[in-house]
């Protein structure tokens, strides 16, 4: 798998990139047909928007880059540099969008820590090991979130069009994925391997408690620069919304668009992060301006500079 994946993405064509763009904008496309949402006024509150606040936002969502390497560092055993780790980082984002597969970037990931002579098989739990650490910090911050924190979502009142469609694809792809678990044995025994590899890593790490507390910070550390940068997001256009109610937002979007069969949840972060802006009191039009900015900042545009950090691994033979 890793030898195929990695010559795939080594093989990045324009076509690839052509097709996710044409995928992004027709789903766009999409959701302004079912919502009846005016792209001129969502336009003009783009334009309309604080410069300042608008650059800020952008700068902030770049710093997740941090914590996403340090996390990578402390979920394996061997000691790996941070300078072509945060770049690995940076080089993901690109693949992510290009080659919407978790078989290339765990190809990817792969390759890199062979580099350091990582075992194949502790690379691969790495990222299982991460993604499981990250998928426990979502889960706490949503609990702590609603109960403790100042979250001003009002569902009841607000079961527009975007929930409607939220929960419609959430609940078809959960369907999907559990009758796919159900028939395949297969599936299900890698499915097993792996939650016992993680727990394993687990049983390993509490004998290096600093590794530990440096994945689970670093896991957190991710989630506050999203929720942060979308805090930031609607400053730009004159909106106040909490830490709380932004972490709800972008943890939902990033929980629920990650078991979306699409690269980086298009379509579906964008529903659920309009929705929960709308839930929130923000008018549709300002909440889909908000919405698209937000993913300009941390999805669209950074694949941009992460081609070039995957062509700088590539020339220095990191991956």
């Amino acid at each position: 798998m890793s030898v195929l994946s990695l010559t795939k993405v080594r093989n990045i064509s324009k076509r690839d990139l052509l097709l996710t763009g044409l995928m992004a904008l027709a789903t766009y496309a999409l959701i302004q047909q079912i919502t009846n949402i005016d792209f001129t006024e969502v336009w003009n509150a783009i334009k309309s928007a604080d410069l300042v606040w608008f650059m800020l936002a952008f700068f902030v969502a770049q710093l997740i880059l941090v914590p996403n390497a340090t996390s990578m560092m402390s979920a394996v055993t061997a000691p790996i540099p941070f300078k072509p780790t945060l770049i690995l980082q940076s080089a993901i984002q690109f693949i992510g969008l290009a080659v919407p597969s978790t078989a290339s970037r765990v190809a990817t990931n792969v390759a890199y820590l062979k580099k350091f002579k990582v075992p194949y098989v502790t690379a691969i739990t790495q990222g299982a090991l991460d993604s499981f650490t990250g998928f426990l910090v979502q889960m706490t911050i949503l609990v702590i979130a609603i109960i403790f924190g100042d979250v001003n979502l009002n569902l009841k009142n607000n079961i527009n069009t975007d929930w409607v469609i939220v929960l419609s694809i959430a609940g078809g792809i959960i369907l999907i994925g559990l009758i796919v678990l159900y028939n395949s044995k297969t599936l299900r025994l890698k499915l097993i391997n792996i939650l016992k590899d993680v727990i394993g890593s687990f049983s390993s790490l509490a004998e290096h408690p600093i590794r530990l507390v440096t994945l689970f910070g670093s896991n957190l550390l991710s989630q506050l620069v999203l929720g942060t940068t979308m805090v930031i997001t609607a400053q730009a256009f004159g909106v106040d919304i909490s830490i709380a109610t932004a972490l709800v937002i972008v943890v939902s979007a990033t929980l629920l668009g990650g078991i979306a069969p699409v690269p980086g949840g298009i379509g579906v972060q964008e529903a659920i992060i309009s929705a929960g802006l709308v839930s929130a009191g923000v008018d549709q039009s300002s909440a889909y301006a908000m919405t698209v900015s937000y993913r300009l900042f941390t999805f669209f545009l950074p694949p941009i500079w992460g081609a070039f950090s995957f062509r700088w691994l590539t020339k220095n033979k990191f991956i």
